[in-house]
């Protein structure tokens, strides 16, 4: 005698199914749920630990600087130049509008400034401007904390030789950190030091003024600082244009950029038409500089050869 398999009633096989698809569809939902929950944390932590390379140096003033028009420092500007000003560096390979000269660009509290170097690559004035240290990847921070205890901490000078007990109601400017030690600027001096803030917020020190990772510029507040740095680079494609023109008896009509709003934020881009590949170094270097403005956001810049996107 064969015996047959007895086979489920259908109503069973099909309840089976549908408990199956919908542990599998849970199954999905948790993995795609952990894994917006781990981009989120990878997103504040990068907005949290941007990074940038800072110089600081002790007597700027004995450098040779150009201000943001590629001009000698007014006295006003140079006045800005403190002992130990913190300079973060947006291109240490800059050249200047003549096409020729090396330099090196940074900026003090938002103030772009040309470092002019001499032939074998160093800072023009270096050895009269006495201690001149770069810091690598330091945390960025741009926030502002008071001391909230007395003797809470003490403020050690740029240079290491000195230690001044700070003042309970002192607030400090805090720049960037690195190591275990974090660069801070007095506000009712102007004096920058470093201070080990391991207390942590709330013992000893607290914040009194978000960091721009909190308070940061939205994309209307950038258009006229994005623009006004394409101006300046379309004013340098029109001249080295000029000069090339006028060597080479041709009629060349330099590229120009230009600034419009994206579906995803703005849109930096060459004309169609110019030969954008020959371009990609450059859009490199103006990429950096716009992402300079854009420190302590969580707004992304993304480049390619004659664009540039801000997001």
């Amino acid at each position: 005698m064969i015996l047959s398999h007895a086979k489920a009633p259908a109503c069973q096989s099909g309840a089976a199914g549908r408990q199956r698809r919908k542990a599998e569809t849970l199954k999905k939902n948790l993995a795609a749920l952990r894994l917006c929950v781990m981009l989120s944390s990878c997103a504040v932590n990068a907005v949290a630990q941007q990074r940038a390379d800072f110089i600081i140096v002790e007597k700027p003033k004995h450098l040779s600087i150009l201000n943001q028009y590629q001009q000698q420092l007014s006295p006003e500007e140079t006045s800005a130049l403190v002992s130990y000003s913190p300079f973060l560096i947006v291109n240490p390979n800059e050249i200047l509008g003549d096409g020729l000269t090396q330099c090196m660009k940074a900026t003090l509290n938002g103030v772009p400034y040309y470092f002019v170097k001499d032939d074998s690559a160093g800072l023009i004035g270096g050895q009269a401007a006495g201690i001149s240290k770069t810091y690598k990847s330091a945390i960025l921070l741009a926030d502002t904390i008071a001391i909230v205890q007395r003797s809470a901490m003490e403020l050690l000078d740029v240079a290491g030789r000195k230690r001044t007990p700070l003042a309970q109601g002192s607030q400090l400017r805090r720049i960037f950190r690195s190591s275990r030690l974090t660069l801070v600027q007095v506000l009712s001096t102007g004096a920058y030091g470093w201070v080990n803030l391991k207390e942590g917020n709330g013992k000893g020190w607290t914040v009194v003024k978000g960091s721009m990772a909190t308070s940061s510029k939205n994309l209307e507040q950038l258009i006229p600082e994005i623009q006004l740095k394409l101006n300046a680079v379309n004013a340098k494609l029109a001249k080295l244009y000029d000069i090339f023109n006028h060597k080479a008896s041709v009629v060349r009509t330099p590229p120009q950029w230009s600034l419009q709003p994206s579906s995803a934020g703005l849109l930096c881009t060459l004309p169609a038409d110019s030969s954008a590949q020959f371009y990609k170094e450059s859009t490199r270097w103006l990429s950096k500089d716009i992402e300079s403005l854009l420190l302590g956001t969580p707004m992304l810049v993304t480049a390619s050869a004659g664009r540039i996107e801000i997001r």
